[in-house]
């Protein structure tokens, strides 16, 4: 009785984010047969749940153990030539594991982190079993480097914050098209305000922001491709 509590040793986090995507090229070739798309909004339900064994409930050090995370698109469709006809489902997922170790300066805590990111991008036939080519498929493999920060600023309120850099050390590009194809850079963050409900549950609003780039290097199709997504986030971290 009285003791400093030591920080939770498992931690569940559940997002429902709202999002804007747009890939597109530089040094394009609208003859080359690409195709740029736009998803003006879509769900993008997100997740983490971590597991810290090592916690220390005073001292510089707070814990430090594993995360597994990872988030996929609901619903989102692309038109193809036809605008009449039926939309081609895109897949759009990553999944992410890493460690953790987290640190206090006064009621703010720092939590740099590394982890291995799978990441894809796909079109799926309609429904009509038509296929639709010029939007490349994405099976990205990617070492990730980061950190995470919050504390509170007023009562039970907060901000946090994430940063993640994503060191890509494949692409899964077609290497038959693409065949002098690399990684770009790619980074996603996040900043929000929180809302500590009682000690297990905190409420999070936040914005968020992501960018991926693949270095083409095809004549005739495009020089690079990008992806840009941007929205908010609404969600619940409860530790135990």
């Amino acid at each position: 009785m009285g003791e400093t509590p030591r920080p939770d040793l498992v931690e569940i986090e559940i997002v429902a984010q709202l999002l804007h995507r747009n890939w597109n090229y530089s040094g394009y070739d609208p003859a080359g047969g690409l195709r740029a798309y736009t998803l003006s909004f879509f769900a993008e339900p997100r997740g983490r749940i971590g597991l810290y064994p090592l916690r220390a409930a005073e001292g510089a050090f707070a814990s430090a153990g594993l995360e597994l995370a990872g988030a996929v698109a609901v619903g989102t469709v692309v038109a193809g030539n036809d605008p009449a006809a039926p939309r081609f489902p895109l897949s759009l997922w990553w999944l992410d594991a890493g460690a953790r170790v987290r640190f206090r300066f006064g009621s703010w805590t720092l939590g740099p982190g590394v982890g291995f990111r799978l990441s894809h991008q796909s079109v799926n036939p309609n429904s009509a079993g038509v296929t639709l080519d010029g939007v490349p498929t994405i099976d990205a493999k990617a070492v990730r480097l980061g950190f995470e920060v919050g504390g509170p600023i007023s009562g039970s309120f907060g901000l946090t914050a994430e940063f993640n850099y994503l060191l890509v050390l494949s692409t899964g590009l077609d290497k038959a098209t693409f065949p002098g194809q690399s990684a770009g850079p790619s980074f996603e963050g996040r900043f929000g305000v929180t809302w500590q409900v009682s000690r297990p549950l905190r409420l999070f609003l936040a914005g968020t922001f992501s960018q991926e780039r693949y270095n083409l290097n095809a004549p005739g199709l495009a020089d690079a491709a990008q992806a840009t997504a941007f929205g908010g986030e609404l969600g619940f971290r409860v530790g135990f």
